[in-house]
């Protein structure tokens, strides 16, 4: 029988999502990845520019 202690840490321990983003230096293209792993949504960020002045329009995409 497991004690209080290995289940906590069991439980703390539990993903529960993942974010990840990237910009490449020489270009300024941004692109940011969101994944909620407790309900399986993703989110992905496209089109973004860092050097850019005026506002960029990035594409969002959203799937399951």
């Amino acid at each position: 029988m497991e004690d209080s202690i290995s289940i906590l840490v069991k439980l703390w321990f539990l993903l529960i999502g993942f974010d990840h983003s990237e910009f490449h230096r020489a270009s300024g293209e941004q692109s940011s990845t969101s994944i909620n792993l407790s309900t399986g949504q993703i989110e992905a960020i496209t089109g973004e520019n860092m050097f850019e002045e005026q506002f960029s329009k990035p594409r969002k995409t959203k799937g399951k």
